[in-house]
Order: structure tokens, then C-alpha cells, then sequence
């Protein structure tokens, strides 16, 4: 059935549809509604308690929350668009080029059975607009390894005062239900200078070093 639904290019209500009319269980793979509102609750809830730069994003990428510790590490709102501080060198250009890639693609596997819905034409006929987009759209990954294992570079600061460095930190998902979204994106160290730009940003010491340990 689910062959047939991908055939007649069925949206995620009519694949359903079609599901229930040959006596199976609809698969739902996002949550709407009042479980989506409980769910982005508890978000709210855990992101609150986290030491780490964090926000919440939806499946429709969609940023629902951040933390104070990220508002303070990727400067928002003064400086929303982090591309500049996070390609300002050959080895950072192609580390940034290397997730957008992967995000692409991970983002079109997620949802390659709700492609037909309005939400994602909706979002794509957006993502267009942007050259770098269309750019790396089809585009598959170099390297086939975890990309959550990879690291990031970002020009942050120190201290009130301090110039931007670069430094090194990770991101790691959080699923707060049984479907992936909503979740919660959470940044960690994981080099010196990161470990001493999160230390300013108030995460406490004891964290900072386990993360950047591990």
C-alpha cells in the first residue's frame, strides 16, 4: 500500500486514507495538534534545565525556543545569520559546506514520505529562494560516517570584550516523544577554547569538562 500511496503521489492524510481502507494502521510520523503543543511544552520544560546552548526545532524546521546560553554564543538577536563566522576560512567553509550537505539530504530522507504533503511543498517553494539550496539539493555527502561525530567551527567570543576566536563544538539531537521532532538541539565543546567561550557563557565547569572529555 505504502508502494501504491508513493505511485499516486499520495499526500500523508490520503496514504492514510488508503492504509485504513485495506485494514492496516495509519502511520503517523509527526505529531499536530494538542500532542504537539504537550510535546513542544516539555521541550520547553527540559531546554530550561539544560547548561548548554539549545533550542527547539519542529519537523518543519521551525525554531519553536533558545536558551540564553545560545542566544549569547550565535549573538541573536543581533546577528541571526551565523554564515559569516562560520565560513570565514578554507577548513571552516568546508566543514559548514559538509553539514549543509548532510542536513539536506537527512532532512529529504526523513520526509521522503511526506513529500506531497502541503506543509513540505510549502517549505520547499521557500528553501528555493535560496541559491545555496538548489546549490547542494541533490547533492549527496562525501563522507558516509556519523555526522553527529563531526565537529563545527564558529568565530565566538571570550568575554564581553574579547575578539572572536574560532572554536570547536558538536551538536547533538533530543527527542522529547516518540516520533524525532519536536526536539531539542544542544551545542557542546569540544575543544579548549570552546570549553573556555562556553565557561563564559555560564555553563558550569564540572559539564563542560565531561563533554569536551568525551
Amino acid at each position: 500500500m505504502i508502494h501504491i500511496a508513493e505511485y499516486l503521489e499520495c499526500t500523508s492524510d490520503e496514504r492514510n486514507d488508503l492504509l485504513l481502507a485495506a485494514d492496516y494502521l495509519p502511520i503517523h510520523y509527526e505529531l499536530e495538534g494538542r500532542s504537539l503543543e504537550l510535546a513542544l511544552e516539555q521541550a520547553q520544560q527540559i531546554m530550561s534545565n539544560l547548561p548548554f546552548p539549545a533550542m527547539i526545532i519542529t519537523h518543519t524546521l521551525d525554531i519553536k525556543g533558545l536558551n540564553e546560553p545560545f542566544r549569547h554564543l550565535f549573538d541573536i538577536p543581533s546577528d541571526f545569520s551565523i554564515r559569516p563566522r562560520s565560513t570565514f576560512d578554507a577548513e571552516s567553509f568546508g566543514q559548514w559546506e559538509s553539514h549543509a550537505i548532510y542536513g539536506i539530504q537527512a532532512f529529504k530522507r526523513y520526509n521522503m514520505f511526506s513529500r506531497y504533503d502541503h506543509w513540505y511543498k510549502k517549505l520547499i517553494d521557500r528553501f528555493r529562494k535560496y541559491d545555496d539550496l538548489n546549490k547542494y539539493w541533490s547533492v549527496q555527502p562525501k563522507d558516509s560516517s556519523n555526522e553527529v561525530e563531526h565537529s563545527r567551527i564558529i568565530l565566538a567570543r571570550m568575554g564581553a570584550m574579547a575578539g572572536l576566536v574560532p572554536i570547536r563544538y558538536k551538536k547533538i539531537h533530543i527527542s522529547v516523544s516518540s516520533p524525532m521532532y519536536p526536539g531539542i538541539e544542544v551545542y557542546l565543546p569540544i575543544d579548549e577554547p570552546g570549553r573556555r567561550v562556553f565557561e563564559y557563557l555560564g555553563c558550569p565547569a564540572e559539564c563542560q569538562k565531561n563533554a569536551f572529555n568525551k
